[in-house]
């Protein structure tokens, strides 16, 4: 629904929420079973480390002598979450995109998104850490705004109808940054309206 609004620069709600209730029903779908599955990898990886550990202690192990097994643990914990913050990142921005171009299904667009992947890994790795280092500026300039506010900022900010109002440029510029970062490898990516030499729109993206 978003994304179909900044598409074709538009406040609708209904009308976008009616037309892809089929593509939205199985982002929601994929998203659940997602979350799900990272919780089920992630609480395994808790009791494996944990388990681990007590074994070790149960050992005689010495403390110093755990430190660097946890710190081993807790890095891959890091790593797991960064790939999971990854994948999640490719869904939103590129995946989704894609079902709404050309009207897929989340695995179908997956299909699709991948052999664009593997052909351009660099550049989407590359994308995924010039995005990392906005969202910390985004961050920090939030953080700014409510230190100078004295606090009153994040008050406001909690509400989220007023959260949805005040960081709305910032949702639509990330939002639309991710479609022209897309449509660069090739017009089957399209999905911004186009207007051609004779001044008729050109847009591949549903109306």
């Amino acid at each position: 629904m978003f994304l179909a609004n900044v598409v074709h620069d538009r406040a609708e709600v209904a009308k976008p929420w009616y037309e892809y209730k089929q593509e939205g029903n199985s982002l929601f779908l994929w998203s659940i079973t997602f979350t799900f599955l990272v919780l089920a990898v992630i609480v395994s990886y808790l009791v494996c480390c944990y388990s681990i550990v007590v074994e070790m202690y149960e050992q005689s192990w010495g403390p110093s002598a755990l430190i660097f097994p946890i710190i081993g643990m807790a890095l891959g914990l890091i790593a797991m979450i960064l790939l999971i913050v990854f994948v999640d990142l490719l869904l939103v921005d590129f995946v989704v995109p894609i079902m709404y171009r050309s009207r897929l299904n989340v695995l179908a667009a997956w299909h699709i998104f991948l052999t664009l992947f593997g052909s351009h890994l660099f550049s989407f790795i590359g994308y995924g850490l010039f995005i990392l280092m906005l969202s910390i500026l985004v961050v920090m300039g939030i953080f700014a705004g409510v230190l100078i506010t004295c606090c009153v900022g994040a008050i406001f900010l909690i509400i989220p109808y007023i959260n949805a109002v005040v960081l709305l440029p910032i949702s639509y510029t990330f939002r639309a940054f991710s479609v022209e970062f897309l449509e660069q490898f090739g017009p089957e990516y399209q999905i911004f309206p186009r207007t051609n030499p004779g001044g008729s729109a050109t847009g591949l993206s549903p109306a």
